[in-house]
């Protein structure tokens, strides 16, 4: 059991706060080394903050926030990572005039990045599929239909991590659209959602519609980073992290829809053989 010996010399004065610091610091650089997990399993709470303008009804922003979840999973495979992740969120805005909207998203994203270098920085590139529905439903504008926009897309994601000290490191990742199965449905004046109130509406009917669609048609970005406290030496981290999450999703048929998103998140996960 390791031990943190404070000099006799040590000023009377320092703080509480200041020795558990240190008492802390101490533990994490003199805890023994584990090997790197090869598997890992995890949930993550995002706090987002989130605009939207939707042409196909009013060319007005709505603006606010709430809550999203996910579960994750992450493997160490063929010189690389594989990573899944199955989220689900909702968020509450508002807009000039009293203005309110509901938005609701869920998504699966699968992507494997091989590693291309290992320095200080440790970096990987590969495939990334994503299947991700962002729909809204603006009550005070419109409350007989639900615009929505989904793409089951593929596309390139980046990585990196590299640590800060033995006790915490930075991971970034990064994930853009090039080709996509899209649904979008226009507005049509004999189109009305008589099943608004149905849960598996938000499922079901956003999948319909299909068309080709490609980077030049719609864009989806997402770019993140997060600092765990971790001592994995790895490319999976386990433990917890705090980090922060942008995503921009534009799509110009049949008008405009833009979505900006910025969200804090907190994530766990455990390792397992």
């Amino acid at each position: 059991m390791a031990t943190c010996l404070v000099p006799v010399s040590a000023p009377c004065v320092r703080t509480h706060t200041s020795l558990v610091i240190a008492l802390c610091t101490c533990a994490c650089v003199s805890a023994p080394r584990a090997a790197p997990p090869e598997h890992t399993f995890g949930g993550m709470l995002r706090i987002p903050v989130e605009t939207v303008r939707e042409d196909l009804l009013v060319p007005q922003a709505h603006t606010g926030s709430g809550l999203g979840f996910s579960l994750s999973y992450a493997g160490a495979f063929a010189g690389g990572v594989m990573r899944a992740d199955l989220g689900v969120g909702a968020r509450y805005l508002r807009a000039a005039h009293d203005a309110q909207a509901l938005i609701f998203d869920h998504s699966l994203r699968l992507r494997h990045a091989f590693t291309v270098a290992a320095g200080a920085w440790h970096v990987g590139v590969g495939p990334a599929f994503g299947w991700e529905t962002d729909i809204a439903y603006f009550e005070t504008w419109d409350d007989a239909h639900a615009y929505w926009l989904t793409d089951r897309w593929l596309g390139p994601t980046v990585t990196a991590w590299t640590r800060l000290d033995p006790c915490w490191r930075v991971d970034l990742e990064g994930e853009l659209m090039l080709v996509a199965l899209e649904s979008r449905r226009p507005r049509a004046p004999d189109y009305k959602q008589d099943g608004l109130d149905a849960f598996s509406f938000y499922f079901a009917e956003p999948q319909r519609y299909r068309r080709f669609a490609w980077l030049a048609d719609t864009q989806r970005l997402r770019l993140a980073a997060d600092f765990w406290r971790s001592r994995s030496d790895g490319p999976l981290p386990n433990g917890w992290a705090l980090g922060a999450e942008t995503r921009v999703v534009h799509a110009s048929y049949p008008a405009s829809l833009l979505v900006l998103e910025l969200a804090l998140r907190f994530t766990a996960v455990w390792s397992f053989p």
